[in-house]
């Protein structure tokens, strides 16, 4: 099913080339979608992290790495508030 709570924003990604794909919101599963303002560092080591959790990316931006660990934290139990600390 898909989620109940939203926020509304769209925007063009800092990372990689502007293109749907790249476009926010970014996703993991139906339960996650994020948008984010700003540059994650690490996002590379986290993206190679994930990817050997399972995870796809479908972007080239640093973004879909956020949706991807919250939903990793939301997997293991936690709330969303401490998923997202």
């Amino acid at each position: 099913a898909l989620g109940t709570t939203g926020i509304a924003h769209t925007r063009w990604a800092t990372h990689g080339g502007v293109t749907e794909a790249n476009a926010h919101p970014h996703f993991s599963t139906e339960r996650v979608a994020v948008v984010h303002n700003g540059i994650i560092e690490n996002y590379v080591n986290l993206k190679a992290q994930l990817k050997e959790q399972g995870y796809t990316f479908t972007s080239d931006t640093d973004t879909e790495t956020i949706a991807h660990t919250v939903h990793e934290e939301l997997k293991s139990g936690k709330t969303l508030l401490d998923a997202v600390q």
